[in-house]
């Protein structure tokens, strides 16, 4: 009975999906901008509309998906910085299995501009950048779009 206290805490650690941060990407373009991080060469595997997120409410009066460029994960502004998190593992793992990254950015008011349910086509890519594991470990992870 005394290690009922730290079964729980057991439990509780080993059903986390734990996320790894240690991919930096920063705009210095001057556009607002989306991203998406692929595996390298492989930006066509996921083509889902990244400027709309999902209602998680069952309020009726409520877009099921809504625009919101703030508060999206996904989203740069001008000069912006995001660290970007991969679950259950980390980038630099990730980056090993596939070689290198691929990191597609979009311009905000041309994917804004497309309805939910459309998605994202190559044509769609403002700037595109394939790099290596080698590059990326020059880089220290630490991407910049320009």
């Amino acid at each position: 009975m005394r290690n009922w206290p730290f079964f729980t805490v057991l439990f509780i650690l080993s059903s986390c999906d734990f996320t790894k941060c240690d991919l930096t990407i920063i705009n210095s373009t001057e556009h607002q901008l989306y991203f998406y991080v692929h595996p390298l060469n492989k930006e066509n595997s996921w083509s889902y509309n990244i400027a709309y997120k999902h209602n998680i409410s069952n309020d009726p009066k409520y877009a099921e998906k809504y625009l919101d460029f703030e508060n999206n994960p996904y989203a740069l502004g001008v000069g912006d910085t995001v660290v970007d998190c991969i679950v259950n593992t980390s980038f630099r793992q990730f980056s090993r299995e596939y070689g290198g990254l691929t990191i597609t950015s979009y311009l905000r008011e041309k994917i804004e501009a497309k309805l939910p349910g459309d998605s994202l086509q190559p044509s769609d890519i403002y700037k595109k950048l394939d790099l290596t594991v080698g590059e990326l470990e020059q880089l220290d992870y630490k991407v910049i779009i320009k």
